[in-house]
C-alpha cells in the first residue's frame, strides 16, 4: 500500500509548511473515493492483486498525512524554478535569505503593534495533465 501512495505525484504545502507537514496530491483526484477507484482500477487490476477495503485505504491515506486539495497558499515562482532545475543554487540561496529577512521584519513589526498586510498577487496555476502522448 505504501508503494502506491509513494508513487503518486505530490506537492508540499509551501507557505504553510511551518504549520503542517501535510503533502498534497496534484489535482487529478477530487475525492478520496475517486483516488480509491484509481487504486482499484490502475494498481490492483494491473498487478492482479485484491484491493484493500475502502476503510483501510482511507486509514492508510490519513496515516501518510496526505491531502487532496491544494493548500490555499501557492509556491512562489523562484522556488518552483529551483525545484525543476531552472534557477541556480546561488540565486535560490539569495531568494531564501531575502524571504527570511522579510519574515523577520514582518514579525518585528507585529511585535511592535504595527498592522502588516501581505498579498500574493499571482497564484500558481497548474497546467492540465494528460497521459496521451499525442497531446
Amino acid at each position: 500500500m505504501d508503494s502506491f501512495f509513494d508513487s503518486l505525484p505530490i506537492m508540499e504545502s509551501h507557505y504553510c509548511r511551518a504549520k503542517t507537514q501535510k503533502k498534497y496530491l496534484l489535482p487529478e483526484w477530487k475525492t478520496k473515493q475517486s483516488l480509491y477507484k484509481f487504486y482499484q482500477d490502475d494498481r490492483c487490476k494491473s498487478r492482479d492483486v485484491r484491493p484493500l477495503s475502502i476503510a483501510t485505504f482511507y486509514e492508510a491515506f490519513d496515516a501518510k498525512n496526505l491531502g487532496l486539495y491544494f493548500p490555499r497558499k501557492d509556491q512562489c515562482k523562484k522556488c518552483s524554478l529551483f525545484k525543476v532545475g531552472n534557477l541556480s543554487a546561488e540565486e535560490y540561496s539569495e531568494h531564501q535569505q531575502k524571504k527570511e529577512e522579510a519574515r523577520i521584519e514582518k514579525d518585528k513589526d507585529k511585535n511592535e503593534g504595527k498592522i502588516v498586510f501581505t498579498v500574493d498577487m499571482q497564484a500558481v496555476v497548474m497546467t492540465p495533465k494528460s497521459k496521451l502522448s499525442s497531446l
